[in-house]
């Protein structure tokens, strides 16, 4: 069964990203990116990724997240098939504005693209990971049923240095035990 996009919540709508987004995706990402995140093809990577918005293509697939009429973040999920197992796909979600964080948005993204993961991609374990100082974020994926996995050490290059992170994830038949 396929659910069409856009996927709706209560606060929030998934859909595909359009084509005239792709300059302020890539004005956020210079001013909020740490200088390892942008490469010489970064532009290309990322006007690809919104063409094939909506669409599990070379490994991502890439969701604009609106609240009302508003972008206000965005959500993917990656399973790379030469390294990771079949069924299994890492989320990833940025809410643009921290005035649109604490309101809901970001618990009701993750359990929409869950759902959706697990229904329409086959996933069998989704999975997750913040930085171990992102309490906010750690809430979001325990209220959604995640369970802590272990702490990835030295994880993630930052201006520090480099930052430990939380691997959350959940399976098909725990994400089915759980009231919806």
């Amino acid at each position: 069964m396929s659910t069409p996009l856009p996927i709706e919540g209560e606060k929030v709508s998934l859909r595909p990203f359009v084509a005239d987004e792709l300059n302020v995706l890539w004005a956020r990402r210079v001013a909020t990116a740490a200088s390892w995140m942008i490469g010489p093809n970064s532009y290309e990577r990322l006007k690809s990724r919104v063409q094939n918005s909506g669409r599990f293509t070379d490994g991502w697939l890439f969701l604009a997240i609106d609240a009302g009429e508003e972008l206000v973040g965005e959500v993917e999920a990656r399973h790379i098939d030469r390294s990771m197992p079949p069924g299994v796909f890492e989320l990833g979600i940025e809410m643009y504005e921290e005035s649109d964080r604490g309101r809901g948005f970001g618990s009701e993204t993750i359990a929409l693209f869950t759902s959706y993961l697990f229904e329409d991609y086959r996933a069998e374990r989704v999975c997750g990971s913040t930085s171990i100082e992102n309490a906010s974020m750690r809430r979001v994926f325990e209220t959604c049923g995640y369970a802590l996995e272990g702490i990835m050490r030295a994880f993630m290059p930052s201006t520090k240095g480099r930052d430990d992170y939380a691997l959350y994830a959940i399976t098909k038949r725990e994400w089915a035990e759980l009231p919806h």
